[in-house]
């Protein structure tokens, strides 16, 4: 099972995309260099949804949008009792549900502790 997700950017303008696109959005270069999307984020916004498919074990999910520092934007749970716009989380992957035997992997944000 690989637990890592990456990033793609652009070898001619250096734009960043997740997921993986063919063609460049700013510049439609062809070639990309793959960055491991991992460390601290910030929560842009978020929203709890009590309504889910088949495979979710739960009764609700927490669902956020997060920026990097290096401007890239991703979206998967929030593993945060007080979600908070604006607050520093920390990226991991793991299983977000099983659908068909099957695991299916996606980015989990959590609390960072300050210290």
């Amino acid at each position: 099972m690989n637990d890592r997700f990456y990033a793609y950017q652009c070898q001619i303008c250096d734009e960043l995309h997740y997921p993986r696109h063919y063609l460049c959005r700013r510049c439609g270069g062809e070639s990309f260099n793959t960055i491991l999307i991992t460390g601290e984020c910030e929560l842009l916004t978020w929203t709890r949804l009590h309504n889910l498919p088949e495979g979710f074990h739960q009764p609700y999910l927490t669902f956020g949008i997060v920026r990097y520092p290096n401007g890239l934007r991703v979206s998967g749970h929030l593993k945060v009792k007080n979600p908070q716009i604006g607050m520093k989380l920390n990226t991991t992957v793991g299983q977000i549900r099983t659908r068909d035997n099957n695991i299916e992997l996606g980015f989990i944000f959590t609390e960072i502790i300050e210290e």
